[in-house]
C-alpha cells in the first residue's frame, strides 16, 4: 500500500451555499467502474472549558482528488440533523461507511449548515446560545499538510477530531458566540482502529492547578513525533483543576506544548492561537497505547 500506515490533514473548515457537490467520476453514459476501498467516517472531540454543549449540523463531507474534483461522502440526508460535539469525547460518533475511489486527495472538508439556528451551544451557566459562523471567511477555507492515498480494496478509516475549543468563542462578554470549525482529518489504514487516549493536567511550579484568568485561556497542543511533526489535536485546559483530556489519538510518539493566551482570543490562522511571547510555555514527550489513557502531568512558568 503507497498510503502511509497514518497521514494527518489539518482543515479550516467552513460553510456551504449549496449541495452541488461532483461526484468525481463518470458521466450518465460511463459504464467504466473506478475501483475503491470502504472509509468507515467517524467523529470525535475533545471538552472545551467555557462550554457544555455544542451542538452543529453538518451539510456534508467530502474530499477533493489530485484533479481538484469533489468527491462527496456524506450529504445532508446521510447525516444526523443535530450532532452534540462536546459529548462526543467519551463516545465517538460513526457517521457511516462509503465507497471511496481509489487514488491521491489533497484535501478533506467538513462543510456545516448556513441556516439559521442550525448551531447552539449550552454554557456552563446552563444557558443555550445560537452560535452564528463568522464571516471572515464566507467561502470556507482548507489547508492541507499532506496528501493521502486511497487504494482499491484496502479499507481504512477517516477519523474527524472536531476541535471545539479552537472552533468556538466568544469576542468579548455578551456579544454572540461564534464558530470557525476546526477539524483535525487522519486517515487511518485501519478499518476498525483501537485508538488510545491522553488526559492530565498543567501545574504551576507551587504544584497548583492552572487555573486561566478571565478573558485568558490555556491550550494543550498534540503534535506527532516532535516539534517539527504535524499538530494533530488541541484541547483548552479547565479552569476548575488545570486538568486536559484528548480522547482520541492514534497510537505512537508525540509531543506536548501548553500555551496561554493573554488577549481576547480570535481565531485567525492556527487552531487556537494561544501564545506565551511567541513560544510554547512546556514540552514533553510521551507514547500513547492502543485501547489505554497515557496519563501526564504538566509543570509550566505562567
Amino acid at each position: 500500500m503507497v498510503r502511509p500506515g497514518t497521514m494527518v490533514v489539518w482543515a479550516l473548515v467552513g460553510v456551504i451555499m449549496s449541495a452541488a457537490l461532483l461526484g468525481g467520476c463518470g458521466g450518465s453514459g460511463d459504464e467504466t467502474k473506478v475501483p475503491t476501498a470502504t472509509a468507515r467516517i467517524v467523529l470525535v472531540d475533545a471538552p472545551a472549558r467555557q462550554i457544555r454543549e455544542l451542538h452543529v449540523r453538518i451539510s456534508a463531507i467530502e474530499l477533493v482528488n489530485r484533479a481538484n474534483a469533489a468527491v462527496k461522502l456524506l450529504g445532508t440526508d446521510d447525516l444526523p440533523p443535530d450532532i452534540e460535539l462536546v459529548g462526543l469525547r467519551n463516545s465517538p460518533l460513526e457517521l457511516g461507511r462509503v465507497e471511496v475511489p481509489e487514488g491521491f486527495y489533497t484535501e478533506a472538508r467538513v462543510l456545516l449548515s448556513v441556516e439559521p439556528n442550525a448551531h447552539r451551544l449550552r454554557s456552563q451557566d446552563g444557558r443555550v446560545h445560537s452560535v452564528a459562523l463568522t464571516s471572515d471567511d464566507p467561502e470556507g477555507e482548507v489547508r492541507v499538510v499532506r496528501r493521502f492515498r486511497v487504494t482499491a480494496g484496502e479499507d481504512f478509516t477517516l477519523l474527524l477530531d472536531f476541535a471545539a475549543a479552537a472552533s468556538v468563542f466568544q469576542p468579548a462578554p455578551g456579544e454572540p458566540w461564534l464558530i470557525r470549525p476546526t477539524v483535525f482529518v487522519h486517515a487511518l489504514d485501519d478499518p476498525m482502529p483501537r485508538l488510545g487516549s491522553a488526559q492530565g493536567s498543567v501545574l504551576d511550579r507551587a504544584g497548583e492547578p492552572i487555573r486561566p484568568e478571565p478573558g485568558t485561556a490555556v491550550g494543550v497542543y498534540i503534535w506527532r513525533g516532535n516539534l517539527e511533526g504535524t499538530l494533530v489535536s488541541v484541547s483548552e485546559v479547565s479552569g476548575d483543576d488545570g486538568g486536559f483530556s484528548l480522547p482520541a489519538l492514534v497510537p505512537g510518539d508525540y509531543t506536548l506544548t501548553v500555551r496561554r493566551s493573554n488577549r481576547r482570543w480570535e481565531p485567525v490562522g492556527d487552531p487556537l492561537p494561544l501564545l506565551v511571547n511567541g513560544e510554547a510555555a512546556n514540552s514533553i514527550s510521551f507514547r500513547v497505547w492502543s485501547g489505554t489513557t497515557t496519563r501526564r502531568t504538566v509543570t509550566v512558568d505562567m
